[in-house]
Formats: structure tokens, sequence, C-alpha cells
């Protein structure tokens, strides 16, 4: 709990409303399934909050959701 505490402390919480999670899953239903749905919906919080930058060592499972989050995806050796 102690590191979830210092986490949260350091790192603004991005929620989506009900319309924007329905529609990140919408947009990706046809070519995406089971646990990559979960990747959806990060990239529409990273788009929300305006990130610079996405990290992941899985950035293929990333760009594939379209040229607005691709330019943010990174690995970390990247930065």
């Amino acid at each position: 709990m102690t590191v979830l505490r210092q986490i949260r402390d350091r790192l603004t919480v991005v929620s989506l409303t009900e319309q924007e999670y329905v529609s990140a899953l919408e947009s990706v239903s046809g070519t995406v399934v089971g646990g990559a749905a979960y990747d959806a919906l990060f990239a529409k919080c990273a788009i929300k909050a305006g990130a610079d930058v996405m990290l992941t060592w899985n950035t293929r499972d990333f760009t594939r959701f379209g040229a607005e989050i691709a330019k943010l995806v990174k690995t970390p050796l990247e930065i």
C-alpha cells in the first residue's frame, strides 16, 4: 500500500467517461480481442491526458491503434 500511495501522490488519475469507454472499445472491436482491449483503454487515457509519451516494452500493441497514439509510443530505452 505504501508504494501505491507514493505512485498516487505523484501521478494524476485519468478516467474515461462511459461514452469514452464505449467509444474506445467500439473503435477496436473488429480487430482486438481479449486483454488487448485494455491497451485500447490505456491509449485513450493517454490521449485524453494530453500525454507527451506513452512508455511500453510492447510498442506494437499500441501502434496498431492509429497515428494519434503511435506518435506517443516509445520504449524506456528511447527516453
